[in-house]
């Protein structure tokens, strides 16, 4: 499970690349917040990742994904996630996104 400091880290991080405002951050910071409540899901892991040098996006990683009814919970809080951001005039020019993924296994 993630820490409070990390995720402060991560958003001032965030906000250093894209110049994001924190408004857009908390909206889709909530936004996913609600969806892993829906889920009851925790994240064991947050990765930012630079795309194209002003697009991020955050990588969520969900810890408890042992079979294929767990894979069809990820895609479908990343489809409530995709509806939602869509719906938020906030988040029109937001240059950070973020996405549901499985836990990688080492």
């Amino acid at each position: 499970m993630i820490g409070y400091s990390s995720l402060k880290q991560l958003i001032a991080e965030i906000k250093t690349i894209t110049d994001c405002p924190r408004s857009q951050l908390h909206s889709l910071a909530t936004i996913c917040s609600n969806i892993l409540k829906k889920y009851n899901q925790k994240p064991c892991s947050i990765k930012l990742e630079i795309q194209a040098g002003i697009y991020c996006a955050i990588g969520i990683a969900i810890d408890d994904i042992n079979d294929v009814n767990d894979i069809d919970s990820i895609v479908n809080m990343n489809f409530e996630l995709s509806e939602q951001v869509a719906a938020s005039t906030d988040l029109d020019s937001c240059p950070v996104i973020a996405v549901f993924v499985p836990k990688l296994i080492k």
